[in-house]
This record gives structure tokens, sequence and C-alpha cells, in this order.
């Protein structure tokens, strides 16, 4: 029970505030609750309205319901009221039928005449046996229940049914959401992909990994001897086995894609225009610099469809649609890079998202990101270019190399004026590596035949130089004759590696063998013969892509193929026996 007329007072006011709070929640949680079932059935059953917080049917549904009690409370915070001392003084009065003696006592402080002590004393007799309970009477358990009710046929829809999707507006949502989120992966992605490409130094004139591959094969070259010609070899062959491999790598992709691009050709292939014709020198060069000016111009493109608007904005879109495909369909026809090929094809797509208003704004942010990859992988792909025509000289100076060291001429004391490859090819080519003898072993193809023999001049015409004074006769040149005897001797180490060819005379599967004991037709043997020889050296250019032989190779196969010539056609034929 209250002590005085104030204590009642404040219970008063604190139950009659509660019961205010009590009440606007009921009515807000409701309210909400309604809100909530109309909003789930037209999104999670009609589909008609964006599914922003619905999980189809997991627990993000039942959490979701929590919103509804939650918004009611902060809504009845804020509408809610209170009561003065003078209103609940006077609720007091109404409520216990005491004629105004509360209200009275609750403003003598501001009343004026000589009654106050006698009202206050009666005030205060009364406060002792007010009840502020039976004055403000609050019962929130009927109210409570509805509200539990309500939110638990929510939590049971939300759990257990699914959604419908009558219209299929949600799927239509879920690709929408589903083509964002993937622009927005692309944009991270490509950001770190030209991040890391910065960290490069792509206008050096070879990679880093070249580099070391090349400085490696200076420095054994640098320390050549003449008198170690079996740890020469070793360190050549291993170093040529690491650069054949690093280039095998460079040349697949563009092997590849040249195959891609002979088919193209015949089936059309890009227009030969001058701006692709210009691209492709460059390109040759290991140089990419038109290409480069292309990007720049498309990206300010880029800058100006995102202003644009309409009419406007569609022309520049066809414009650089058109542009990036003809750059894309160059950069694959050529065998130029993958890597920009794909960023290329990436850039097109999110340039075609770019007409959706949902997705407009991600759509033109991955597509600059693309452009700006774009320009570096330009880059990269020229270094790439680089690389390997660094790779292809210096598999000609392991060459010429292994040539001079099996000639005992392998000096790495004379390779101190050597700064680059060609350099080093050039020097093991004067000390015997590429050097070639008058008395020729000539056929056909140029024969490598090293004739530090004791030779005699010989008698044909060759194109190398001897001297058959002291009975030294050169590798022979193009021509016919007979040049000095090669080195023969059981210490010699002349690198035969027995093989045999696994291919069969002809192309094609062979279905039937018919055996006969019979003389073929005069000449059948060789026209076969000689279209089998024919169709082999048709294949050697294809084998020799399709396998990526290294180019310091090239030379020595097809010499070989040429070495394996039909029989001349004025050949004296053998008189037929008579009987």
């Amino acid at each position: 029970m209250p002590s005085n007329p104030n204590d009642l007072f404040k219970r008063v006011a604190t139950r009659s505030r509660l019961a205010s709070l009590g009440l606007w929640t009921f009515r807000f949680a409701l309210i909400f609750a309604g809100v909530y079932a109309l909003l789930f059935l037209l999104s999670h059953v009609l589909g008609l309205l964006p599914d922003w917080w619905f999980g189809d049917g997991d627990y993000r549904d039942i959490l979701s319901v929590g919103l509804v009690p939650l918004a009611a409370i902060l809504f009845a915070l804020t509408i809610h009221r209170g009561i003065t001392q003078e209103e609940a003084a006077r609720l007091v009065d109404v409520r216990m039928n005491t004629k105004d003696l509360f209200l009275t006592a609750a403003t003598l402080s501001t009343a004026p005449g000589e009654y106050k002590p006698l009202v206050t004393a009666a005030a205060m007799e009364q406060a002792t046996q007010v009840r502020p309970q039976v004055v403000v009477p609050w019962n929130p358990w009927n109210r409570l229940s509805y509200v539990i009710i309500a939110l638990a046929l929510l939590c049971v829809g939300a759990a257990f049914l699914k959604p419908m999707d009558l219209f299929g507006q949600h799927e239509e949502q879920k690709e929408t959401a589903q083509r964002i989120k993937r622009l927005e992966q692309q944009k991270v992605e490509t950001k770190a992909k030209v991040e890391a490409l910065e960290k490069e130094d792509l206008t050096a004139k070879t990679s880093a990994e070249v580099q070391k591959m090349l400085d490696e094969l200076k420095k054994n070259f640098n320390e050549l001897k003449k008198d170690e010609k079996e740890k020469n070899i070793a360190k050549l062959t291993e170093q040529q086995k690491q650069i054949s491999d690093k280039w095998r790598e460079l040349n697949e992709q563009k092997n590849r894609e040249a195959q891609r691009d002979r088919m193209a050709q015949q089936l059309g292939g890009v227009a030969n225009m001058q701006k692709t014709q210009e691209w492709k020198k460059e390109l040759a060069e290991g140089k990419t610099d038109a290409m480069q000016k292309e990007v720049q111009e498309l990206k300010k493109l880029a800058e100006k469809m995102d202003k644009a608007e309409g009419a406007e904005k569609n022309q520049i879109k066809q414009e650089m649609q058109k542009r990036i495909q003809e750059m894309n369909d160059f950069t694959k026809n050529n065998g130029s890079s993958k890597e920009l090929s794909e960023s290329l094809k990436q850039a097109l797509e999110q340039l075609a998202q770019s007409g959706d208003k949902q997705t407009q704004e991600q759509a033109m942010d991955a597509l600059k990101e693309s452009m700006n990859l774009s320009e570096k992988e330009l880059e990269q792909m020229a270094q790439s270019i680089r690389d390997q025509k660094s790779l292809e000289e210096a598999m000609q100076a392991i060459q010429n190399a292994k040539q001079a060291n099996s000639q005992d001429k392998a000096d790495g004391s004379q390779t101190g004026q050597c700064e680059n490859m060609k350099d080093y090819a050039e020097l093991f080519k004067k000390l015997g590596g590429g050097q070639e003898g008058e008395g020729g072993t000539g056929s056909e193809g140029d024969k490598l035949a090293q004739g530090q023999g004791q030779g005699q001049k010989g008698d044909g015409q060759g194109d190398g130089q001897g001297d058959p004074s002291n009975g030294q006769g050169g590798t022979g040149g193009e021509g016919q004759g007979r040049g000095g005897k090669p080195p023969e001797g059981p210490d010699i180490n002349a690198g035969f590696k027995s093989e045999k060819s696994k291919s069969h005379l002809q192309a094609g599967k062979t279905l039937l063998d018919w055996k006969t004991n019979e003389l073929p037709e005069a000449g059948e043997s060789k026209a076969k013969y000689q279209e089998a020889v024919k169709d082999v050296k048709q294949g050697v250019a294809e084998a020799i892509i399709q396998e990526q032989v290294p180019p310091g190779y090239h030379d020595a196969i097809k010499r070989y193929f040429d070495s394996v010539a039909p029989p001349a056609k004025d050949a004296p034929k053998p008189e037929a026996k008579k009987e």
C-alpha cells in the first residue's frame, strides 16, 4: 500500500504507462502480423513481390517472423504516452470517487488559502487505503495470448509452406541476383589479376623466368672447355631440355590456336582489314602498340557510354561490341593469348548485360576492370612472344655449341664479347658449329658430315671450304661429289641413338592383307613407293607443329625426309629375261 499521496501518484503513473505500452504493442503486433502474412502471400506464394528476406522454407523464414514483435515494440515505444502527477491524481479521484481530493492535494503547492493542512491530512489518510491495481487494472495475458497465436501461425506457414512462384517472378529475380553476384565476383577477380600483373615487369624484353634460364645458359657457355668434351655435352644437353620444355609450354596454346586459325580462314575467318594486318605485323615483332591503342579507345567509349542515354548509348554499345569482337577474333585466330581472349570474351558478356537496368551499374564497373586487365595482358602477350624468340635463339646457340664441342672447339674463354644469344650462336658457328667444308658429301639436302678425317679433295661441286693440302676435308654443302671422310673410331662420341619408327609406310590402318606368289606388274611397286614418300613429305610440316618440335631441329628433320627421294625417272629399267 502507498504510504503517502505522492507515492500513490507515482505507482499509478507507472502502471498507466505500462498499460499504454502493452496496448500499443498488442495493436502493432496484430497489424504487423497481418502485413507479414500479406507480404508472405504475395512474395512467397504468388511471387508478385521480391523475396527479400525469405529463405525458401528454411530457418531464415522462421527467424524472420521475429521481426513482427520487434517492430511492434519499437513502434509502441515511439507512440505510447505516460501521465503526469496531476493526471494520476485525477485518475485516482475518478476511479475511487474521492471528489477531487487527490487532485486538490496534488495542486496544493500552487493553491491559495489556509486549508492546505486539512487537505493534506485527508489525502494522506485516504492514500493508505487506495490500491494502485484497482485504480489502473492491467491484465496483459489475454492480449499476449492473441499475439503468441498469431506469431505461431506465421512460424508454421514460414516453416512448412514452400514457395510456389505461380507467376514465375521468383525465377527471374533469382537469375538477376545471380547475374549481379557473378558480375561483382568477376570485378573482384579481375581487379586481383590486374594487381598481380602490375607487380611484374612486363616492359622487360623477357620474363624473369626466361631471363634466369638465359643467364644460366650464358654461364654454361662461358664455362665450356676444349678438353672437357663429355662434361660440356652433359651441361648443354641438360640446358637444352629445360629450354625446349619451356619453349613447348609457350608454344602449346599458340599451336592450338593456329590450327583454329586455319579452320577459320577456310570458313571465312576474320576480314583482312588494314587494322588487323597492322596488329599481326606488330605481333610478329613482339609488340602490341596498335592493340594497346585500341584498348585505350574502348575504355574511353565505355566512359562515354556510361554517361549517354537512349539512342546514343545503344550506338556506342554496338560500336564497342563490334570492335571488341574484332580484337577477340584476331586474338583467337592468331594464337596470341588464351588469357587475353578470355578477358575480351568476358568484356563482351559484361557489355551485353549493361543493357539491363537491374545489372547496368555492376556490368559497367566489371567491364572497365576487364578492359584494364586486357591492357595488362597485351603487355604480357608481347613479352611472351619475345620470350619465345629468345628461347629459339638460345636453342640455336646450343645447337651450334654442341657441334663445335663435337669438334673439340667449344671454348668458353672466347665468349667475353658475347652479349646475347645471337652473339653466342655466331661465335660457336665460327668455332666450327656451323661451318661447311668444300669436300661435300652432297645429296639433295644439306647433309651434315664432319670431315676431319684423312680425306681427299672431293671431286664434286660443294659449297663448303676445305683444305686438301693437309687432308682436312670440310663438311659438305649442296651439290654432288665425294668429300673427305668423317672421323671414325671407337673413342668418338657421335651421339648416335638407336631408334625405330613406329609409323606405317602409308597413312591409315591395314584392314586386309592378301599375299600372292605372282610377280607385280611393271612399275606398280615403284608407283606405290613414290606415292608413300610423297604422303610422308606432305605430313612432315604438320607433324612438326603437332609434336611441338623446337625450331633448332626443324632443318635436320626436313633434310632427312628430303633425302628420301624417289628413284629418278630416267633410271635404266632392267631388261626382261628371254627364255
